[in-house]
């Protein structure tokens, strides 16, 4: 059963919280090799979260999944997170309903809301 938007939103919600994280400080070496998986599920989760709503699923269609042989992994990987982690941030602002924003920590803080 496809996802309903504010269930995507939900779903999203901790993807780009995992993301925050993620890209809180830059993204060396050691870290983006250590990070890959955890990306590689994040941007399955926010792909799949996306496809309710054809705007976003076009706004991160160019983002791949990452692998050891990525040429300049830590700065890809960096990058590409600050646009998911973008993406997700309007994603979750438009469908996650007001209720579920003032339950989530700190999202309206971030939101200026």
């Amino acid at each position: 059963m496809p996802l309903t938007p504010h269930d995507a939103a939900r779903k999203a919600l901790i993807a780009y919280r995992q993301l925050q994280q993620m890209v809180k400080d830059r993204i060396g070496g050691k870290a983006a090799a250590a990070y890959i998986k955890s990306y590689n599920r994040i941007l399955k989760t926010l792909t799949e979260c996306f496809a309710v709503d054809d705007a976003f699923k076009e706004a991160v269609s160019h983002l791949r999944p990452l692998d050891d042989s990525t040429d300049h992994l830590s700065y890809q990987m960096e990058c590409d997170a600050r646009m998911l982690l973008a993406a997700a941030h309007g994603f979750i602002e438009l469908y996650l309903s007001a209720e579920d924003k003032a339950k989530a920590i700190g999202f309206g803080v971030l939101s200026g809301g």
